[in-house]
């Protein structure tokens, strides 16, 4: 493949959704074929201490495949393959909108009582939390910030829910905050610090959203999308009881893109913890 032709991949690749560094990473790969990771990153371009963790974000996109031992080799899926899967996603994902959305106007059914409920005080909203993980049909996404409450307290029915449907817990830590290696036993949480810079990869888009999501993270006890069709957020508060609330949003593609903008946010400012 010619450097021109490795261009022109990462500029569509970055049009799919990929991170600039992921397009690139990507895109050397298929040139250099199976490689090691120091080949990867001359060619890339990526900073060192960069490239483990975009090499992570791509083995779990499906898009890299690995072989163990010393040194690790990585190799690139088809980038056909992969241009196609990750174009069907997208199509399939506005379809859906799109039915959704259709629904929604045909059945008129779309005042505030119907798309948005309330639960207050702190035994309410951890209830409610319970309930919507247990609720779950396909997928479970549960982000909260640190140190985590909801999926420990959770942790015997998400860990049963596992067995049927796809499950992420992502526990969002602050610079500054001290990490408690006790915590090593909840293996099915994932930990993730917020980075004190913003990659310099990252789009003008996401950059804007960074600070106000992140503040929406840091005040709120968590976000739980099941299905991608509904939402649980709870926002307590430690000084009145009364006045913690826990809000449920049925609005047709809004949980989806909730789940969209903070898996690409936390991608692109946040470091996994490694344990």
């Amino acid at each position: 493949m010619s450097i021109e032709q490795q261009e022109q991949l990462t500029h569509s690749l970055c049009k799919l959704g990929m991170s600039v560094y992921q397009a690139r990473v990507f895109s050397s790969l298929a040139s250099l074929g199976p490689s090691g990771v120091a080949e990867i990153q001359r060619s890339s371009g990526v900073p060192r201490t960069k490239i483990y963790e975009i090499l992570e974000q791509l083995v779990g996109m499906g898009a890299v495949e690995f072989q163990s031992g010393r040194p690790v080799i990585y190799n690139a899926l088809s980038p056909e393959i992969l241009v196609d899967r990750m174009r069907k996603s997208y199509l399939n994902a506005a379809d859906e909108a799109t039915r959704l959305l259709a629904e929604m106007h045909q059945t008129g059914r779309n005042t505030n009582e119907d798309l948005v409920w309330t639960v207050k005080g702190n035994v309410a909203i951890r209830r409610k939390a319970s309930l919507t993980i247990a609720s779950a049909k396909t997928s479970i996404l549960i982000v909260e910030p640190y140190p985590p409450e909801v999926s420990p307290a959770n942790s015997s029915i998400i860990k049963s829910q596992q067995k049927k449907v796809k499950t992420r817990s992502v526990c969002i830590l602050q610079p500054g905050q001290h990490f408690d290696e006790n915590l090593k036993n909840e293996d099915f949480i994932e930990f993730r610090r917020v980075a004190n810079k913003i990659p310099p990869d990252s789009d003008k888009f996401f950059k804007e959203l960074r600070s106000p999501m992140i503040s929406i993270m840091s005040k709120a006890s968590c976000l739980i999308i099941i299905d991608d069709v509904e939402a649980f957020v709870g926002f307590p508060n430690k000084s009145d009881d009364s006045k913690s609330l826990g809000l449920t949003l049925r609005v047709p593609g809004l949980p989806y893109m909730q789940r969209l903008l903070f898996e690409r946010v936390w991608q692109q400012s946040t470091i996994k913890i490694r344990r």
